[in-house]
């Protein structure tokens, strides 16, 4: 065997780290399934450990989720078997980051409780604080805003304390998603600004798509729809620019909501129908859901009741799979707008 074959290994899982953060997908895959057959062959269990964490993690990237799942379950029974107590953490967030996309919300709350503990036993108060992020980001997802908000500001503390500012920027765009949700668009906006500036401080162009995403719903929200669209229309050509298909069906989704507030329904209807695709082929079950039930409220308000009561049966089959309650049946508890009113 040559003796360089781990240090070739070693080269190609970092060439791999350097791909994927510059979005080159396709030689990110290759480096780490060459450098994980090599450390497979020398039997180096450590680095298969890693090499399968980062190949999940690129797995998740491109939406290929149940591939992330096998290769980050394998690479937690590694770390776990190894006694390698941080590997394990770092792999399991990832893994419970890829369930919370999948859906599959108990698994991921479990995995991210796991994570916090472990990480505060170590003393890794930076991964404590990503992580506090994402379990924001499971709350939001399941109508517990105040929750989440508890933890977008817990986390954001913590990271302005590191002098981390790339999470400190996604976490002022998740409170602004959270305000966004709840109506308080001034907090929203200001919370939004200040994410934008940083992002593009950073060059860090698909977040700072995120945060012009929400930025125009908060317009929307306001009337002011010319800013909205702007807005938006910046966000859907930087995805389109990145191939980022899921900040797409994001942005898609948005203008649809916007067209349908101006009660331009064949063309919301269109921008749904394309939305809806995107998160079907990405297998995100939340966000099919929610774009039917858009689709619902535009059929109703057009007066096609039997199209509206199929996107509709099509969308509570789908939450109630996920345990999440429908637009409907939130809007009855709260007292709000009858279906049609706003998706």
């Amino acid at each position: 065997m040559h003796p360089d074959r781990r240090g070739e290994g070693i080269i190609l899982f970092g060439l791999g780290v350097l791909d994927a953060e510059q979005a080159r997908f396709d030689q990110a895959l290759d480096h780490y399934r060459r450098s994980l057959a090599i450390f497979a062959e020398l039997d180096d269990r450590w680095w298969q450990a890693h090499a399968l964490q980062r190949l999940g993690e690129l797995h998740w990237e491109q939406a290929q989720l149940d591939q992330a799942v096998a290769a980050l379950e394998q690479s937690v029974a590694i770390f776990r078997a190894l006694g390698d107590r941080h590997g394990q953490a770092m792999a399991l967030r990832s893994l419970a980051l890829t369930f919370d996309h999948q859906g599959r919300y108990d698994d991921a709350l479990t995995g991210y409780q796991a994570c916090l503990a472990k990480f505060r036993e170590l003393g890794d108060r930076l991964r404590e604080a990503a992580t506090l992020q994402n379990l924001g980001f499971l709350y939001r997802e399941q109508g517990r805003l105040d929750a989440a908000q508890a933890c977008y500001q817990q986390c954001l503390g913590m990271f302005r304390e590191f002098g981390d500012r790339r999470f400190e920027a996604t976490t002022l765009r998740s409170l602004g998603d959270v305000c966004c949700e709840q109506d308080r668009l001034h907090d929203a906006l200001g919370w939004l600004e200040q994410s934008l500036a940083l992002f593009r401080e950073l060059g860090d162009r698909r977040f700072e798509a995120l945060a012009l995403r929400t930025l125009g719903d908060v317009h929307r929200k306001a009337g002011r729809h010319p800013q909205a669209l702007a807005c938006l229309q910046e966000c859907l050509g930087s995805c389109r620019q990145l191939g980022d298909r899921r900040i797409e069906g994001y942005a898609l989704r948005s203008i649809g909501d916007l067209l349908a507030e101006q009660h331009h329904l064949d063309d919301a209807l269109d921008h749904y129908q394309r939305a809806l695709t995107a998160f079907s082929e990405l297998g995100l079950p939340l966000w099919q859901g929610r774009t039917l039930e858009c689709i619902a409220d535009a059929h109703t308000v057009r007066g096609d009741q039997p199209a509206a009561q199929q996107a509709w049966k099509q969308a509570a089959t789908i939450l109630a799979r996920l345990g999440v309650p429908t637009a409907a049946e939130v809007r009855r508890a709260s007292g709000g707008p009858p279906a049609g009113a706003e998706c």
